[in-house]
């Protein structure tokens, strides 16, 4: 069953060790975005942040948890509803360095397996145009750093479809691509989508869908997709 996420809830996993004040920042968290470590600038604690990002956006703005000490680390972490193109999304907050930011990014990302994003920390994304629609509605790209197999021997990659004109998401909002997590069986010639977000012009996303892993649905591709396509070429 896919589970439509259109005001999507992160995940908050912080680890290492508490930094030196010298050291500290506080990042706004969101592991679906290119910039998923944002630096709330001129504050050196989550209480500040909270209080700066509160002042900025007024009513539209909502702590949802406060800020409150991680018995592991001490570090202070907190969640806050901010205002969106498309509504609002929840955004974890903590106090740290760069370091343990994108250390808890990769977290996240592993915890809702989007950890193979075409936004992963190093390197960036390499799209490879594999194909498309005819007519030039849409092209087909592969994200060639994405490749990998996962432990139960699946290729696992990330695709994206790029539109000519703005196409409607589930949720109703305007996309103009969509990036997806492919996994291909080589052993029955199938694949499933494992997650999938819209994205608006401006690369925002707009919606995010996503699947629990015993919930995927592997099917044969038709014999000119662009999955079939992948599963020619990688097995």
């Amino acid at each position: 069953m896919w589970k439509i996420a259109s005001n999507f809830v992160l995940i908050l996993i912080v680890t290492g060790v508490t930094p030196t004040l010298a050291q500290a920042e506080v990042f706004i968290m969101n592991p679906l975005s290119e910039k998923p470590c944002e630096i709330v600038a001129n504050v050196k604690t989550t209480d500040k942040a909270l209080v700066k990002l509160v002042k900025k956006y007024g009513a539209k703005a909502r702590i949802v948890q406060p800020a409150t000490s991680i018995k592991e680390s001490g570090q202070r972490v907190a969640m806050i509803e901010l205002p969106t193109k498309n509504g609002s999304m929840l955004f974890s907050i903590m106090e740290g360095t760069q370091e343990q930011c994108y250390d808890s990014i990769s977290s996240m990302r592993t915890k809702l397996d989007i950890q193979e994003s075409p936004y992963d920390l190093q390197p960036s994304a390499n799209w490879i145009r594999v194909g498309g629609i005819p007519d030039g509605s849409r092209t087909d790209y592969v994200d060639s750093r994405s490749i990998w197999t996962d432990e139960f021997g699946l290729i696992r990659l990330w695709v994206k479809q790029k539109y000519i004109v703005l196409q409607k998401a589930p949720n109703g909002a305007r996309f103009i691509s969509a990036k997806f997590s492919l996994a291909l069986n080589c052993h029955d010639h199938t694949t499933a989508v494992t997650a999938l977000g819209y994205y608006d012009k401006n690369d925002n996303v707009v919606q995010h869908v996503e699947t629990e892993r015993s919930q995927w649905s592997f099917t044969e591709p038709p014999p000119e997709s662009m999955p079939n396509v992948l599963l020619r070429s990688h097995c």
